[in-house]
């Protein structure tokens, strides 16, 4: 625990070609890169959201067949037809919001992945 630290500059990444409001996004984008990493997402999972627009991106530019709203009022008996009663085997939550978090359990598999990023 220090005020301040040195450390010389050829150990650190530097960020060239990148405007300062980029690279102030590049250690929030990497810990979400790495929870996805960690959480070995596969091909054909699904995805779940409040916002409308990232979901239709998942849909159109990443092949996401199936998108639910979660503020929809039928989520669980729409994951449910989707996934045949065997529920999700992974659940990931970018949120820190406690209500998302709680609800979460409803929706894994029993051996199920849950991410928690960015807490």
């Amino acid at each position: 625990m220090a005020e301040y630290i040195s450390i010389p500059s050829y150990s650190l990444i530097h960020g060239e070609g990148l405007s300062f409001d980029e690279l102030a996004l590049v250690e929030p984008l990497a810990i979400g890169a790495h929870g996805i990493r960690r959480a070995a997402v596969k091909p054909d999972e699904f995805a779940l959201d409040i916002n409308e627009n990232r979901l239709q991106f998942c849909k159109d530019k990443l092949g996401v067949h199936y998108i639910i709203n979660a503020k929809d009022a039928d989520v669980l008996e729409q994951i449910k037809n989707i996934t045949n009663n065997e529920m999700p085997t992974l659940v990931t939550d970018a949120t820190g919001n406690q209500k998302a978090i709680n609800n979460a359990f409803q929706y894994m598999a029993h051996g199920a992945r849950f991410i928690l990023i960015g807490l």
